[in-house]
């Protein structure tokens, strides 16, 4: 079995799972919310090995306890302890804190970079972002593509499953330049969340619903289960002879 084209991909999956929404993705709700580059940083951070719901949770939080906006100059008054209360539902506060006070402190001392980062162009603002303690690629590109609006593919680890089982071999780099080859840049930013969706739903790590897949037609893992299924039914009709 061989992968469909984008297009039958985009339509199947745009017509059976719900449309992104900020209740469902952190840089939605922070975007929603008219987040600063900092305070979209701070919410891409958050969902760092973990998932959205809890990002956005750990997200509210901070906001409450920084009067409401989430800024570099709140973040630098505010004690240490506060703001690890803040952040917990996300896990790791600690570490989490200490990046974001990391960057808070680059902003106070790099105010420009809000109104320039997007006129740098992608790959000068992905390395500017990139030299930020904490922050890896994926959240680098997920800034870019909710803040910039850049054409990027981020790949997470919901879409770095999905192009596995799609034949797609390589690290971060290698599945990013390929979402950015197989789809086009009008659709790439919607096809991010919902390949994320049918990670979540669907083509799960330990027991992926293939059998429910809304893309099941299309994917070349489908075909090496059902195989799978073919020669275990095969074998055990054997042994019943």
């Amino acid at each position: 079995m061989s992968l469909c084209s984008w297009q039958v991909i985009y339509e199947k999956l745009r017509s059976s799972l719900p449309r992104p929404s900020p209740e469902r993705f952190v840089a939605l709700y922070a975007k929603e919310r008219g987040a600063s580059l900092f305070a979209l940083i701070v919410g891409v951070v958050l969902s760092q090995n973990t998932n959205d719901r809890n990002a956005i949770e750990a997200f509210r939080r901070l906001a409450e306890a920084l009067g409401g906006v989430v800024t570099p100059e709140a973040v630098l008054r505010t004690p240490r302890d506060r703001l690890e209360e803040a952040v917990k539902p996300a896990g790791m506060y600690r570490r989490r804190v200490e990046t974001i006070l990391g960057i808070a402190r680059f902003f106070v001392e790099n105010p420009w970079v809000e109104k320039s980062l997007c006129k740098m162009g992608i790959e000068n603002a992905r390395k500017l972002l990139l030299g930020l303690r904490g922050v890896g690629p994926k959240t680098v590109d997920v800034v870019l593509m909710n803040y910039c609006g850049f054409p990027v593919f981020p790949v997470d680890t919901h879409i770095s499953r999905i192009l596995e089982r799609w034949g797609v071999r390589g690290g971060y780099e290698e599945k990013r330049k390929w979402g950015e080859i197989f789809f086009p840049p009008e659709v790439r930013r919607e096809m991010h969340m919902l390949l994320i969706e049918l990670g979540r739903r669907y083509c799960r790590p330990g027991r992926p619903r293939c059998d429910e897949c809304p893309v099941r037609e299309c994917c070349p893992y489908t075909g090496q289960v059902e195989m799978g299924r073919g020669r275990k039914a095969a074998s055990t009709d054997s042994n019943g002879e």
